[in-house]
């Protein structure tokens, strides 16, 4: 599976990922969201306590945006299926770089991510992990200390554990096949 790092920190890094909703989404397995943890490790905001486990939670999300719930700091990685190919998956990581109401452009970037993944009916998981960042306040023992490819390696084991447990359900459906059972 092929990771693409877009430019963290910045909203713009959701472009692609948009894009890509929009105009095919019967490429897109599924879209992971995870908060990003900060050193005073802040707990989930209290309205995201039944999204976790929604049906639909694009919606559930995007229905709490507008009405002025806020949560921080998020990430998006956005699972794709290579046309023709049952496995041929590649992800596009966009780290840091939305949130939901607690920022001008970043809040406007979450919105519209939230409703492309509503419109377009992608699977959509909000994640109970945190992707390991850290204050630049805070450098020693942190994310930030680390170098690049480190930082990454954090970032994709993170990812990989998540897409792991989805990946029984989210495949079979993207494939348009009901799973089979071994019993």
């Amino acid at each position: 599976m092929n990771i693409v790092f877009l430019h963290e920190g910045i909203t713009q890094s959701l472009v692609p990922l948009l894009t890509l909703i929009e105009h095919h989404p019967d490429c897109v397995v599924g879209c992971i969201l995870m908060r990003n943890q900060r050193v005073n490790k802040e707990p989930a905001p209290e309205w995201f306590g039944d999204i976790f486990s929604s049906n639909d939670t694009a919606l559930a999300l995007l229905d709490g945006v507008k009405e002025g719930k806020v949560a921080g700091s998020m990430s998006a990685f956005l699972v794709i299926r290579e046309p023709n190919s049952f496995l041929q998956l590649s992800v596009l990581a966009a780290i840091n770089c939305f949130n939901f109401n607690s920022s001008g452009e970043g809040g406007e970037g979450g919105k519209k991510l939230l409703e492309v993944l509503t419109k377009q009916n992608i699977r959509t998981s909000l994640s109970k992990a945190k992707l390991p960042l850290c204050e630049a306040k805070f450098p020693f023992f942190s994310y930030s200390s680390k170098s690049f490819s480190e930082k990454n390696e954090l970032i994709k084991a993170v990812f990989e554990e998540e897409f792991g447990i989805l990946a029984k359900q989210w495949l079979p459906e993207s494939w348009g096949l009901e799973s089979v059972s071994y019993y």
